[in-house]
C-alpha cells in the first residue's frame, strides 16, 4: 500500500492481450485504459469503475463494441457501448443473456425470425438460444449476464 493512498487504490490496466493489477503509486502509461477499484490486502474490492472514453472498440457480429468490466476477476456481468453497422450477423449464445438499451438510431431487432422495430430507450433481453441481431445505424448499451465470452458467440 502506498503512504499517498491509505485505501490501498489499485488499477487495473489493459494491454493488448491482458490485463494487470497495478499500484496507484506505479508509472502508468496514460495511453493504456484503465479500470479503477479498491483493494484491501490483494483482494478485489466490491465495485469496478471503468469509462467508455478509455476503453478500446474491437470488432463483433454486430459493428464495433467497447467493453467495461472484462476481467477475469469479474464473474457477474459486463457493460458494452455497442455501435450496430448496417452488417450486423445474425448469431447466439449457449451461456450469455443479453440486455440491449436502445440509445440511437431507429431500424429492427430480429429475434428467432422475428422483427421487432427500435427506437431509441426500447429494451430488449434476449435469452441464451435466441438467434438475434439488430439491424440498422444504432447505438446500443448491452448488458451480458453472465460476462462477455467470445467463445460463446455462435453463428449457424
Amino acid at each position: 500500500m502506498s503512504p499517498n493512498d491509505p485505501f490501498g487504490r489499485i488499477y487495473l490496466t489493459r494491454g493488448a492481450t491482458s490485463t494487470r493489477a497495478v499500484r496507484q503509486d506505479e508509472n502508468l502509461s496514460h495511453s493504456r485504459p484503465r479500470l479503477w477499484c479498491n483493494a484491501w490486502k490483494d483482494k478485489m474490492a466490491n465495485y469496478i469503475a471503468a469509462h467508455f472514453d478509455d476503453i478500446e472498440a474491437v470488432r463483433c457480429p454486430c459493428g464495433f463494441a467497447r467493453r467495461a468490466f472484462a476481467v477475469p476477476e469479474n464473474t457477474t456481468a459486463t457493460v458494452h457501448i455497442v455501435d450496430i453497422q448496417q452488417d450486423s450477423k445474425v448469431h447466439y449464445h449457449k451461456k450469455i443473456t443479453e440486455i440491449y438499451l436502445i440509445l440511437a438510431g431507429e431500424g429492427h431487432m430480429e429475434l428467432d425470425g422475428e422483427l421487432v422495430p427500435i427506437r431509441p430507450f426500447t429494451t430488449i433481453l434476449i435469452k441464451p438460444l435466441c438467434r438475434h441481431r439488430a439491424v440498422g445505424r444504432l447505438r446500443l448499451v448491452n448488458i451480458c449476464i453472465p460476462p462477455f465470452d467470445p467463445a460463446d458467440e455462435w453463428f449457424d
